[in-house]
């Protein structure tokens, strides 16, 4: 798969938006334990832009808490053109925006994980909690086909 990044985005003040920071720094625990470079963004993600052009890896992963209207602890990919249509709670910048000459060089796989509660001085539900010590080790094994695509439940006919 050659080198790889994830950004784990996310306020973890605020309740579950912070599962995105969760993943990246227990990612960061075990970094002997896979190939993955974790780097907690916490909500600004575009600090991390230059240094990732310096370095680009041939695939980023993005963690975030995503408003799906799925189940809390719900997780997706969540292709990067359809970003945009994902409610995120915290941060300025379009990642769409962000990432548009970055994605033309390298992989870009988003995913959502749908937040439970995102409430000042929470911490992450335990639904959330679970979800992502369940993609932490997907993520290890570099099983990312294991995580379905967003657009499978909204294009699914009823």
């Amino acid at each position: 798969m050659g080198t790889i990044t994830l950004w784990g985005i996310g306020n973890p003040l605020f309740g579950d938006d912070g599962v995105g920071p969760f993943i990246a720094k227990e990612l960061h625990k075990k970094r002997a334990l896979h190939p993955i470079t974790a780097i907690d963004c916490e909500t600004i993600p575009e600090n991390y832009i230059a240094p990732l052009k310096r370095n680009l890896p041939n695939l980023l992963l993005i963690v975030d808490a995503a408003d799906m209207n799925l189940p809390p602890g719900s997780v997706r990919r969540i292709p990067l053109h359809m970003v945009e249509n994902v409610s995120f709670s915290t941060h300025g910048l379009p990642l769409g925006m962000l990432l548009e000459d970055i994605a033309q060089k390298i992989t870009i796989i988003y995913i959502g994980i749908q937040p439970f509660s995102q409430n000042l001085g929470e911490s992450l539900s335990q639904k959330v909690k679970d979800a992502a010590e369940k993609l932490i080790l997907i993520l290890e094994k570099q099983h990312f086909e294991k995580i379905p695509l967003l657009y499978q439940e909204n294009l699914s006919p009823k």
